[in-house]
């Protein structure tokens, strides 16, 4: 159960991340972790290494490996254990850091425990290392591949722009809208996510439902429904209920055109255009329009009466 909670939690961290921060933080953030874990393997290994070699009485050569790591001191001897705690605890961090990293050590064992510690401190340091090379490698290439293709992106808009003799103030405003639109990553839709296509149509239904009756529950009309005949629901839920996602700047409809659908609000706001003609001279027949722009958030219904007439 400890390790499911542990899964949760590296699954939540990571959403967070990929929500707040850019691409190469996100690097940064994966190597300072990676990093973080190899310190922690490492001085786990000490603890137990510094352990066996505390355990004389185990010794079936009367040696431990503390024999070998006496200094000479202005050509004295002097026992690691007549040493301080931070010198202890640093060359047992080095012997075991050498351990995963396969690299050099100056300190051998010298009795069965301690190459029994040996062995099995070898193996786990060749898969744990081979295993960490293999995230860090996966990252740096996932990191130069998004890297590369938002940069063939914009050389590719640049040359748009300019073999079409685009204005440059119209140029730079795109350019700009379209680097920051490229830093921010796109939140999922049900159609891009390959897997739900494999998913009984009692489930994806159910997930479906699930998903919108949220934004349901905040209608009088839809929440009675909810109540009376959830099994509609989950029809209007399936078949006549969609997620949109809109970046900054984005429009859903225009002011004036044909409403085919109602919105809510589920997460965010937007500013709402209400356009108004009237007659400003009837007697001349002219009109004149106002527009008029009112913030709409979280829960609010849009264009609802969409739903039972045709509506602009």
């Amino acid at each position: 159960k400890f390790g499911r909670v542990l899964r949760i939690a590296g699954m939540l961290r990571l959403d967070i991340a990929a929500a707040l921060l850019s691409e190469s933080a996100q690097l940064l953030c994966r190597l300072g972790t990676i990093f973080l874990s190899i310190m922690w393997a490492a001085h786990i290994l000490s603890c137990v290494w510094f352990f066996v070699g505390a355990q004389a009485q185990i010794s079936d050569t009367g040696a431990t490996w503390f024999d070998g790591a006496a200094i000479e001191v202005h050509g004295q001897s002097l026992e690691l254990l007549q040493t301080g705690a931070s010198y202890q605890h640093s060359v047992s961090l080095h012997w075991a850091i050498s351990q995963i990293s396969l690299g050099t050590i100056d300190i051998m064992p010298r009795n069965t425990a301690e190459r029994l510690v040996f062995t099995i401190a070898t193996t786990m340091g060749f898969v744990f290392g081979s295993m960490l090379i293999s995230i860090m490698s996966a990252g740096m290439i996932d990191f130069r591949m998004n890297k590369k293709d938002k940069v063939t992106k914009i050389r590719t808009l640049r040359r748009y722009l300019e073999e079409n003799k685009a204005n440059r103030c119209i140029a730079r405003a795109v350019l700009e809208q379209i680097t920051q639109r490229l830093s921010i990553q796109d939140k999922l839709e049900e159609r891009d996510v390959s897997a739900l296509s494999l998913l009984s149509r009692t489930l994806l239904s159910q997930l479906r439902f699930d998903i919108s009756k949220g934004c349901f529950q905040g209608h009088p009309l839809f929440r009675l429904w909810l109540d009376l005949d959830a099994t509609s629901m989950h029809r209007i839920c399936d078949e006549a209920a969609a997620v949109q996602y809109l970046r900054a700047k984005d429009e859903l409809f225009d002011a004036g055109a044909a409403a085919t659908a109602a919105y809510v609000v589920s997460q965010g706001k937007f500013s709402y255009k209400e356009l108004t003609i009237f007659d400003q001279r009837p007697s001349q027949g002219s009109q004149a329009s106002l527009m008029v722009a009112s913030e709409v958030g979280a829960s609010a219904w849009v264009s609802e009466a969409a739903l039972w007439v045709e509506w602009t």
